[in-house]
């Protein structure tokens, strides 16, 4: 029996932990599909989608009938009927149209928060990517160090080299593994944010994708500025198009268009009106039956509804200047991603055709050189901490061109 319930508990933790950790992830794209299916961000966001089709049914309600009961003990008179408001105007027609805009701008709001949870993703895993290729090239230069040291101690051993030689290889050492632990930290804080973003506990190990460059902006840098002005131009009119916050504040315009609506039918008074039997005993034994009706309505004088009316002019015009300051924020996001694109796509062009093919030999020169004993131990971990820069500097203007891609599809509201 213990060993029925130990083996219970056993199948229970390991699926609870195989539940919570995902092992690996191939693309980007997986990323993003699964930061919309179990991020509690996006999902909160889109449970908003079922309180505004709850609202359109309540704008769209009758009013209740009343029964009414009308008792005269001086007189002996009985009435009971049934009491209506009429609402005049098409009043519930015009709710449910707020209503209705009230849920488009609720799509909007989703959409606006998954395109954002789409570039958070895409950030986020570029920079978990880029912050391991930067460990990984801080390990080249301790396992470097390593192998000279072996052979420094050999040949300090034999009074071949001086013991200075000895200290500065395990100064770099000592320095490399101080930066590589700070690098470390970094890869943890960029692994906790994509896990966030996810909701999923990823594997410490979980495999990336390395970035791929694309190859149909690479010719970009060769355009002239009136080019790139009217690249710049054409984006920004899909922007236009595209943008959900753009569709969002024209939204909110027609509401607020529509609540004025609203306010000033609101002035019209509606009808009540209120019918059923009448019965009076004039004496006793004796009953008259008939009928009443009665009709009522609110006569506006004091209260004309300014004050629905003034905020609901007031919303329109502030729903206006942020459409306006919107798009001009769009302008700028789009200018900017694009020449970040720009200088990236030239810096990224430069370290990969020249600098690190160039860097590369310098370091196998280097190591060649040192075998033949034509120049000291530094030789090969001084061009190898060269070309460890270099690479860092190439991982960086990797990272920075994936952002600004993204950071350019978010920018125009679709991708490229």
């Amino acid at each position: 029996m213990k060993k029925i319930i130990l083996i219970f508990f056993i199948m229970l933790f390991t699926q609870n932990t195989a539940a919570s950790v995902t092992a690996y992830l191939a693309s980007i794209e997986e990323a993003i599909l699964m930061a919309m299916e179990s991020s509690g961000e996006f999902m909160s966001t889109r449970a908003l989608f079922g309180v505004s089709e709850a609202q359109i049914f309540t704008a769209d309600a009758i009013i209740n009938p009343a029964l009414i009961m009308d008792v005269g003990l001086a007189e002996k008179t009985y009435r009971t009927g049934v009491q209506w408001i009429i609402e005049t105007a098409g009043k519930r027609k015009k709710r449910k149209q707020e209503a209705i805009l009230q849920h488009q701008i609720t799509q909007d709001e989703i959409d606006v928060k998954m395109l954002d949870i789409k570039t958070k993703v895409r950030n986020a895993y570029i920079d978990l990517y880029a912050e391991r290729q930067k460990a990984e090239s801080i390990c080249i230069i301790i396992n470097t160090a390593d192998k000279l040291l072996e052979i420094a101690n050999k040949k300090f051993t034999s009074g071949t080299i001086p013991q200075s030689d000895l200290i500065q290889i395990e100064l770099i050492k000592f320095n490399a593994e101080i930066e590589l632990y700070n690098i470390e930290s970094e890869v943890l804080n960029s692994y906790n944010t994509l896990n966030l973003l996810l909701g999923h506990n990823l594997h410490v190990d979980c495999i990336l994708e390395t970035p791929v460059i694309d190859e149909r902006f690479s010719d970009i840098v060769f355009l002239s500025k009136e080019e790139h002005e009217e690249n710049i131009k054409k984006l920004t009119e899909i922007a236009f198009e595209n943008r959900p916050e753009i569709k969002l504040k024209q939204d909110n315009i027609y509401l607020a268009k529509k609540q004025l609506d609203i306010a000033k039918t609101d002035r019209i008074p509606n009808i009540l009106l209120a019918a059923g039997p009448d019965l009076v005993s004039n004496s006793p034994g004796t009953l008259n039956v008939g009928a009443f009706i009665m009709a009522a309505v609110e006569v506006p004088i004091f209260d004309q509804n300014k004050g629905p009316i003034k905020k609901a002019k007031a919303t329109q015009e502030l729903s206006e200047k942020q459409l306006k300051a919107q798009q001009d924020t769009i302008i700028f996001e789009i200018r900017d991603a694009y020449n970040r694109l720009l200088l990236n796509t030239k810096l990224v062009n430069k370290y990969k055709n020249s600098m690190l093919p160039r860097v590369e030999t310098i370091v196998e020169q280097s190591f060649q050189s040192f075998e033949k004993d034509r120049h000291d131990i530094m030789l090969p971990l001084i061009a190898q901490e060269g070309a460890m820069k270099i690479r860092l500097a190439y991982i960086k203007a990797i990272a920075d061109y994936c952002t600004a891609l993204s950071d350019l599809e978010r920018a125009i509201g679709m991708s490229l």
